[in-house]
């Protein structure tokens, strides 16, 4: 029954009966589910960025779980902008970019390795690309698909930079050059799902223009 589309604001139970309909949902309708895409892209926005924080320290450990998250992170966000996409063309440049660091991230999640201040500083400004569109794309204003893809260009080169560097020194072909600042004993670790609040960018508590 379309009256019951959406009963709930979980994204992927959200997605699973936009599979399942032959026509898509109403303005209504899919305005709840955008909701929920911003909801937990901002989760996973946090999960990211506790992630890189603690990268050398996440690096170093053998247990794969922090690190499995941060790109798993990216790869959530690629695919449910993807999902939207066609009727939030906006949304095709927070595809892209959580594409790119999608392929950023997967030599971390593999094995541990050292890195660098340099693999640190660059995976951090390709977390804040991503962060800025959901951050627009969220405003009063939204996110044009024509400024998105200014974003998306003009950040390519960025992309391309922090891949190489990590597969490099994922393949020991480059030696770290600077150690990355270890943390604190007392800074946390990624949040677990049970422990996240959603979120730095406020979705919960605004209004927002479906971009």
């Amino acid at each position: 029954n379309r009256d019951n589309f959406v009963q709930t604001h979980t994204l992927g139970w959200a997605f699973e009966q936009i599979r399942r309909i032959a026509v898509p949902p109403d303005q209504q309708q899919y305005q709840k589910i955008f909701l929920a895409f911003m909801e937990e892209a901002g989760e996973h926005l946090e999960i990211m960025e506790q992630g890189l924080k603690r990268l050398p320290a996440v690096m170093a450990n053998p247990d794969r779980e922090e690190a499995i998250a941060i790109y798993r992170a990216a790869h959530t966000i690629k695919g449910g902008a993807a999902m939207l996409m066609n009727q939030s063309p906006s949304l095709t440049s927070i595809n892209k970019v959580a594409k790119s660091l999608e392929d950023c991230f997967k030599p971390i999640k593999d094995a541990p390795f050292k890195v660098d201040a340099k693999a640190q500083n660059l995976a951090n400004k390709a977390y804040e690309v991503l962060k800025n569109l959901i951050s627009r794309c969220q405003s009063p204003g939204g996110l044009s698909p024509q400024m998105g893809e200014k974003i998306v260009t003009a950040s390519a080169p960025l992309f391309e930079q922090l891949e190489a560097h990590l597969q490099a020194l994922a393949s020991g072909k480059a030696a770290p050059a600077t150690p990355a600042a270890q943390p604190t004993a007392t800074t946390p670790g990624v949040p677990k799902a049970a422990d996240r609040k959603s979120t730095r960018l406020n979705f919960q508590s605004r209004q927002y223009l479906v971009c």
